[in-house]
């Protein structure tokens, strides 16, 4: 599992690949206060005042991953 900010958008993406090369389904955490209504059901969205991976977040990526 690893994270990658990615600056000119303003968000993060986390991307964990098992090792036996199953992709697992990608967490986007946006920066800001509202999450945008016309996303794919296929990532896990979250929303952070700063764009970042907290504790709260790891809890949602291991409950929903």
């Amino acid at each position: 599992m690893d994270e990658t900010p990615v600056y000119f958008d303003m968000f993060t993406c986390v991307l964990t690949v098992l090792a036996y090369g199953t992709k697992l389904p990608p967490i986007v955490i946006f920066k800001g206060k509202q999450i945008s209504k016309n996303l794919p059901s296929r990532i896990i969205v979250l929303i952070h005042p700063k764009g970042w991976m907290n504790e709260s977040g790891m809890k949602t990526w291991f409950n929903k991953v």
